[in-house]
């Protein structure tokens, strides 16, 4: 098994809104935000955040078996489908 050392505050400040400081949120959080603002009635922002929901997961659906990460893609693979799921909803809406 291969072991790999992360920089200190990796998981927690890259992607974390405010995880140790002054950091961006990650793109996850404000996709997920423009699905909120899509069904509070945005439906352009919706369309689009489903879209880049949808690539963003769909490379996390490709990550896993180039990294040999089999065990949890069911997550990601579920994220995807309910990304794909909201952008047919908001582009059938309009």
């Amino acid at each position: 098994m291969t072991v790999v050392n992360y920089p200190a505050g990796f998981a927690t400040g890259s992607l974390a809104c405010g995880g140790g400081g002054a950091q961006p949120c990650g793109p996850d959080r404000v996709l997920a935000a423009g699905l909120l603002a899509g069904f509070a009635g945005v439906l352009w922002l919706g369309f689009a955040a489903g879209v880049g929901l949808s690539l963003f997961s769909a490379g996390a659906v490709t990550a896993h078996p180039r990294a040999h990460v089999l065990y949890d893609i069911a997550f990601p693979g579920l994220y995807l489908l309910l990304a794909v799921a909201a952008t047919a909803y908001f582009a059938g809406r309009t």
